[in-house]
């Protein structure tokens, strides 16, 4: 029962991860800002996050 349950809890774990890398992938990115290009609205070092299903 045991095996059975550890083998369940792995799926999941798996599931997780690729589901995370696929959001990161196509849905959602993180972008840090470099220069002062956006400035007033965004300041360097500041960190954005960029929705990728509107492109």
């Amino acid at each position: 029962m045991a095996r059975r349950e550890l083998w369940s809890w792995f799926k999941t774990l798996i599931l997780a991860v690729i589901l995370a890398l696929l959001i990161r992938e196509y849905v959602l990115a993180f972008y840090v800002v470099d220069g002062s290009s956006m400035l007033p609205t965004l300041h360097d070092g500041q960190m954005v996050a960029v929705n990728k299903l509107v492109y």
